[in-house]
């Protein structure tokens, strides 16, 4: 149900006390301004409030006192709506002076004889715990695709711009959907001016309309733009996890796939130690799948007053789904979900009913908007079954084995230069100086050993890449006992992303892998 016929049920129910939610209050207030005309047989009058100016702007420049207007609105007349804008300023801190007032009203305004409609018009949501069960919330949303088209297509109209194709003018409504329609038209402006020395003339570009919305996502801090350049060929191993996302693609990609019966695929479950290449394969299927990759971060749904977790999470969900199509990557979500279970007993169930929203709403998203969920976790303790059996498919990505270690030493070492013959020797033994190590601390071992070379005034050679390693001790040993725990769990509940057998883990000892390496004749071998 979308705004407008959720605000007229609510009004002509009889609901007194009613909270919108808006990121343009301007907007927000027009469209009540609009609806009010088609509620009741001759429409319901509209009486809009601000503290500068107090109603109907008919006094500006003149502040108006926030406690007056319940005697104002008993004023008017009879099915009248009252719009109070930002009027939560006066409720951030509880005072009985506002709260008693209001509760007075919703029980006053409920009678037919004096029905009113007092509307609070703000941003930002925050209402006290006393009014909690008298006020109900309305999100006004976000333009949906069809909104965001018409204002693409008028601008392009009114600069007479000619399409160089219907990808470009695809691209542009798509990097516009996510945000509102004040910033889409200002994005679309800023566009022109910065192509306007074009040879062409001005044009509407894909890029700087995405650039913009990265800039407003960042403002509200749940959801980032992360833009990435590498593509899958950058994840080292995971074969399995590459063969079924490359199968996938075409699923989630290719509208025809919904007219042969195949429901928009929900995403995927990503299960293993913290740097084996979980969050980077999220990068890097976004890029080869040639989606935006938006990060979600949980954790800062919740908030401190009431309410407020519940609407951030209806704003971010509403959020992404306007952003479509995307790749949108949920990174560590068992931080975001802790406490699930015991929510009830102690915060009041908050994190049990965000939970809830989320996957109600991974249930029953759009299944025209291509919104493609990559979910991390390093461990399974305090996830709940409900939440995986929202995927399409759950991978276990283990430690790589020594065929993938010496893919992920080949990848660092020539990212940086370093893949050179007489290093090249040693990669054998490099690879198993590095067994259970994950993908991050292969990496982070390749650069202690070139900052050992460094200072030694050395060419790299596998010698301190081992003496680097001897010194790490991996997560896998020091976490081990989880480690076996989550693996014993995924054995017959996740597919695997990596061929083979798991890497056993044991105790830490390389010594006799760096006196072997130290005994090569490197310059020998060269020859």
């Amino acid at each position: 149900m979308g705004f407008k016929e959720e605000f007229s049920a609510y009004v002509r129910a009889g609901y007194p006390l009613l909270y919108v939610t808006a990121s343009e209050p301007e907007r927000a207030v027009s469209s009540i301004e609009k609806l009010s005309a088609e509620i009741g047989a001759n429409g319901a009058p509209v009486f809009t409030w601000r503290y500068t100016s107090g109603w109907n702007f008919q006094n500006p420049g003149t502040p108006s006192d926030p406690l007056s207007i319940f005697e104002d609105i008993n004023r008017q007349p009879n099915e009248a709506i009252a719009i109070a804008q930002n009027y939560h300023a006066f409720l951030r801190e509880p005072d009985i002076n506002f709260i008693q007032p209001l509760i007075d009203g919703y029980y006053n305004w409920r009678l037919q004889e004096n029905k009113r409609t007092l509307v609070i018009v703000s941003p930002i949501l925050e209402i006290p715990e006393e009014l909690k069960r008298f006020v109900q919330i309305v999100p006004y949303s976000l333009p949906n695709r069809d909104v965001v088209e018409r204002i693409v297509d008028g601008t392009a109209k009114g600069y007479d711009i000619k399409w160089e194709s219907n990808e470009i003018r695809d691209s542009v409504i798509a990097n516009a959907s996510g945000m509102t329609e004040d910033e889409v038209e200002s994005a679309l402006a800023l566009s022109l001016v910065k192509t306007r020395k074009n040879e062409d003339g001005p044009k509407l570009d894909p890029d700087v309309i995405m650039s913009e919305k990265a800039k407003t996502l960042e403002k509200g801090g749940l959801i980032t733009y992360e833009p990435f350049t590498d593509d899958m060929n950058s994840v080292g191993g995971l074969d399995n996890l590459k063969r079924w996302l490359s199968e996938e693609k075409r699923s989630v990609m290719d509208p025809k796939a919904r007219e042969f019966g195949i429901d928009a695929p929900k995403g995927v479950f990503l299960l293993g130690l913290p740097g084996t290449g979980k969050s980077l394969s999220a990068k890097c299927v976004a890029r080869e799948w040639g989606l935006p990759l938006m990060h979600f971060d949980l954790s800062k749904v919740f908030g401190s007053l009431v309410g407020q977790s519940e609407e951030r999470m209806r704003t971010a969900l509403d959020q992404i789904e306007a952003l479509s199509p995307a790749v949108v990557w949920v990174d560590e979500i068992e931080k975001g979900m802790a406490g699930v279970e015991s929510s009830g007993n102690f915060d009041s169930g908050v994190t049990k009913r965000v939970f809830g929203q989320l996957l109600t709403w991974m249930e029953e998203r759009p299944s025209d908007k291509v919104i493609y969920l990559v979910v991390t976790a390093n461990s399974i303790d305090g996830l709940p079954p409900a939440l995986l059996s929202r995927f399409d498919s759950l991978f276990w990505v283990d430690l790589p084995n020594e065929k993938d270690r010496n893919r992920i030493l080949e990848i660092h070492l020539e990212k940086r230069g370093q893949l050179s013959d007489l290093v090249k020797i040693g990669m054998k033994d490099m690879a198993k100086s590095t067994n259970g190590f994950s993908g991050r601390e292969i990496e982070k071992t390749v650069l202690k050993g070139m900052k050992k070379a460094f200072s030694r005034d050395e060419k790299l050679n596998a010698t301190h890449i081992i003496e680097a390693a001897e010194k790490l001790v991996p997560v896998s040993i020091l976490n081990k006992e989880q480690l076996e725990s989550d693996r014993r769990w995924a054995k017959d509940r996740c597919e695997f992303a990596q061929d083979g057998a798991m890497v056993s883990i044991g105790t830490k000892s390389k010594k006799n892998a760096a006196k072997s390496i130290r005994g090569i004749n490197l310059k020998d071998n060269l020859n």
